[in-house]
């Protein structure tokens, strides 16, 4: 059983011998409409699916790839936070993502990244909304992905309305930001 929704997808994929442009005809003849490099994205984890059409895809590709319901959906985890999102991982593969998440789903309460391998350094940001403020925040780590999670340290909010995480030498488990919004 695959640990995140990207590898779940590429096994699927891979297991029913499909191809992104076969899903991608058979998902618009459901009135689904997914790019080509959206689909692409997803099972290569640079993205994940959020947005309610998105969903609405996921769910039909478990149909579609013959897996069982909400075995993809609930590889998600919890939507991103509402606001401006930032996150930057240096050392290994690095990269930046900035969306921006709408309010059309549940409240999301944490973000968090998992390293399977030390990585020399790696960086957190979360930024909210002056009118959504939350009450507390927490920095959080877990040894593995079916560990729970403990509050390693609280967190001031900046003038910025942002907390962030900054570590040199990261030890492999999940790293991330947890809040609260009372």
């Amino acid at each position: 059983m695959a640990d995140s929704f990207d590898r779940a997808l590429r096994g699927a994929i891979r297991a029913r011998g499909q191809s992104l442009e076969r899903l991608h005809v058979k998902l618009a003849e459901r009135g689904i409409h997914v790019s080509m490099a959206s689909l692409g994205n997803w099972q290569r984890g640079r993205c994940r699916p959020e947005r309610s059409q998105s969903l609405r895809a996921v769910r039909a590709l478990e149909e579609i790839l013959d897996l069982a319901p909400y075995s993809l959906a609930v590889l998600l985890g919890p939507r991103r936070p509402r606001g401006r999102w930032v996150r930057t991982v240096h050392g290994g593969p690095s990269y930046r993502d900035v969306c921006e998440v709408h309010d059309d789903g549940p409240e999301a309460t944490f973000d968090q990244r998992w390293f399977r391998f030390p990585a020399h350094t790696y960086l957190l940001r979360v930024q909210f909304e002056p009118d959504t403020l939350p009450t507390r925040c927490h920095r959080t780590w877990q040894p593995n992905v079916s560990a729970p999670s403990a509050d390693v340290q609280e967190l001031r909010l900046s003038g910025w309305h942002t907390v962030r995480v900054a570590d040199l030498e990261v030890r492999p488990g999940v790293h991330g930001i947890r809040w609260e919004w009372d």
